[in-house]
């Protein structure tokens, strides 16, 4: 499967969903995680196209979005920043600060 041709259907399988409620969801997460790993390779659609991990990428970052939907989590010394969400917002940071 390309890495364009996804659905949420797809994704929906990946992520062991098997009703309709979250179709909404699902759709901003597909759309959310192709943006991200476009932003995160530079790789425009056709040369993603070619590489059939970025496919297994895909699908791996939109069950995170889906199983990890808080900003935050606690791993029992501290609370740590959403790494997907850290790297999307990072991916479009112009404060360097």
């Amino acid at each position: 499967m390309k890495f364009t041709e996804v659905t949420i259907d797809e994704v929906k399988n990946y992520c062991r969903v098997d009703y309709d409620d979250d179709n909404i969801l699902f759709t901003a997460i597909l759309d959310g995680a192709k943006a991200h790993v476009r932003t995160y390779t530079g790789l425009k659609d056709d040369k993603l196209d070619t590489l059939p991990d970025t496919t297994i990428a895909l699908l791996v970052i939109s069950n995170e979005m889906y199983d990890n939907r808080e900003g935050t989590r606690n791993d029992n010394k501290s609370v740590k920043f959403n790494e997907v969400l850290d790297r999307i917002l990072g991916s479009h940071s112009i404060n360097l600060l």
